[in-house]
């Protein structure tokens, strides 16, 4: 792959973590202007006000923690989860409403056929 192709795929993956954080973070936004060549970067503001600059690259999702130190994960998905209690509680909430509007198949057409 080349560069541009390899960007173009980095960006794919930034709207899609922005689809996927959205609601559940108190801000996401793209950087315009990424401080690393071949990045894209996302800045985030957690529901507990932390702010986090995380930059996507081929080895996945990364920022520096409050301690200085570089974390990466596979998605966006894991690295909220991990840094933000109130993400994990928005996103079962998500999970649990979605889970409530599936219906169960209305069967009793099969149990009438049963009966004498």
């Amino acid at each position: 792959r080349n560069e541009e192709q390899s960007l173009a795929l980095l960006k794919e993956e930034a709207s899609a973590a922005i689809r996927e954080a959205s609601g559940k973070v108190r801000s996401v936004a793209l950087v315009q202007q990424p401080s690393q060549p071949n990045t894209v970067e996302l800045s985030i503001v957690t529901l507990e006000d932390i702010h986090m600059l995380v930059v996507i690259s081929e080895s996945g999702y990364s920022f520096i923690d409050s301690s200085a130190t570089r974390r990466t994960f596979e998605n966006i998905h894991s690295l909220l989860t991990e840094q933000s209690i109130m993400y994990r509680g928005e996103f079962g909430a998500a999970l649990a409403s979605a889970l409530s509007n599936i219906r169960p198949r209305d069967d009793d057409s099969s149990d009438s056929a049963d009966e004498p």
